[in-house]
């Protein structure tokens, strides 16, 4: 089992301008590494195995999330290793295909939980997805902005 997902808090929306409908931000141009750590923080939940890898982590930066996520993703798809290094939680999840299996390492945990490797695939474009239709309709300018257009375009196959 796989599942990846985030919940944007109802006092998220309340705290962060970027929540909320009429912000200073011009989220067209603003830069990558801006649009990656400095908005959209929330919950995220990645579920391996019934393992919640994710547990203990707080909010996270979501875009960031996503691209390293997709990422990894594309990696794992090309070379069958995919790592997912997040500073902001000290976590570092290292993803390895075994056929149509994955083992999913968690450094943190010095665990391992096993998904298949379309179920992956499928979760991330799922997620990916997810956070680009939900941001693009809470704030429509951002599909604008050159990182976020590209970040739907990042390769994810089949392995």
């Amino acid at each position: 089992m796989m599942f990846i997902d985030f919940a944007i808090d109802p006092l998220d929306r309340v705290l962060s301008p970027l929540w909320r409908s009429g912000r200073q931000v011009d989220l067209a141009s603003v830069s990558e590494m801006d649009l990656r750590y400095e908005y959209f923080w929330s919950r995220v939940r990645l579920v391996a195995d019934e393992t919640d890898l994710t547990a203990g982590w707080g909010k996270v930066p979501l875009l960031d999330f996503a691209a390293t996520l997709a990422t990894m993703a594309d990696s794992l798809t090309r070379s069958g290793v995919g790592v997912m290094d997040l500073t902001e939680s000290a976590a570092t999840l290292t993803f390895v295909r075994r056929g149509d299996l994955v083992d999913v390492h968690d450094a943190q945990r010095r665990s391992v939980a096993t998904c298949g490797t379309a179920e992956l695939l499928a979760a991330v474009k799922a997620f990916v997805d997810k956070v680009m239709t939900t941001l693009s309709e809470d704030h429509p300018e951002i599909a604008l902005n050159k990182f976020f257009r590209d970040l739907g375009t990042v390769f994810i196959s089949e392995c």
